[in-house]
C-alpha cells in the first residue's frame, strides 16, 4: 500500500478528480488527530516489516 493511501484511506487521485461531490472534508483538530494516529500506525508497521 502506498503511504498516501495508508494515510488518507484512499488512492491518490489526479487534480482533475479532486472536486467530486460525494467527498466529505474533515477540518480542524479532528484531521490532526486522525492523521497523527494513522502516521503512528504506519510507523509501527514499518518497524515490524
Amino acid at each position: 500500500m502506498p503511504p498516501f493511501e495508508a494515510l488518507y484511506g484512499r488512492p491518490r487521485r489526479s487534480p482533475a478528480c479532486w472536486a467530486e461531490p460525494e467527498d466529505t472534508v474533515t477540518v480542524g483538530p479532528e484531521i490532526v488527530v486522525d492523521h497523527t494516529e494513522k502516521i503512528r500506525q504506519i510507523r509501527q508497521k514499518l518497524r515490524a516489516a
